[in-house]
């Protein structure tokens, strides 16, 4: 998967350097790191996102949930272990769904990681923090599993990211994770790369 990722960056670069790529489309390119992430609300203070991943994800792995998944990956004889991981962090808002006309804003997490559970082996972790509570859910969540019965609400939608695409080996930065109509903003990779330093102090 990061062979297939690294060669789509290489034809990509390769485009935009002899000229196939449209003007708008190397603007974009350019320009998709360049707006910053909103902050969370945690308490009526602003928490920049990379901060808050940071402290929430940390947490998140040293629980023993987390560490009993990782062992059993081993345990159903997997190889080549991979390490948490973020690798996407997606900033998304979405207005009028519904017949009540609501919106949603929250970021979804990718990260990579491979971990058993049930005899199965798994190589990602999805997370969601919604914008609303300030709260971080995993795909591990009740919300995650059980779909909630009102189909128009913000818990919905968290039901949805958390299994949408995004957990597809297929999925690629940019691609919907709601809908064609949302809009995303992307963490750059050198804030991704500061997260997962701090993880691994």
């Amino acid at each position: 998967m990061r062979r297939c990722m690294a060669l789509i960056l290489v034809l990509a670069v390769c485009a935009a350097c002899c000229g196939c790529m449209s003007k708008a489309e190397k603007e974009a390119l350019t320009n998709r790191y360049e707006n910053e992430v909103d902050p969370v609300v945690v308490d009526g203070e602003e928490v920049p996102i990379k901060d808050y991943l940071i402290k929430h994800l940390k947490d998140y792995i040293q629980t023993e949930e987390f560490k009993a998944r990782k062992r059993a990956y081993i345990e159903y004889g997997g190889e080549n272990p991979v390490e948490f991981t973020v690798t996407n962090v997606i900033e998304i808002w979405l207005d009028n769904l519904g017949e009540t006309r609501f919106s949603v804003h929250f970021i979804a997490i990718r990260a990579d990681m491979t971990w058993g559970e049930d005899g199965a082996k798994y190589d990602n972790n999805i997370f969601v923090v919604d914008y609303v509570s300030g709260k971080m859910y995993s795909q591990f969540d009740e919300i995650a599993k059980i779909p909630p019965k009102n189909q128009e609400s913000n818990e919905w939608e968290i039901h949805v990211a958390l299994n949408s695409g995004v957990r597809s080996m297929d999925y690629v930065e940019g691609d919907a994770i709601l809908s064609q109509r949302e809009t995303q903003n992307v963490l750059s990779p050198e804030e991704i790369a500061q997260i997962n330093v701090a993880l691994q102090s």
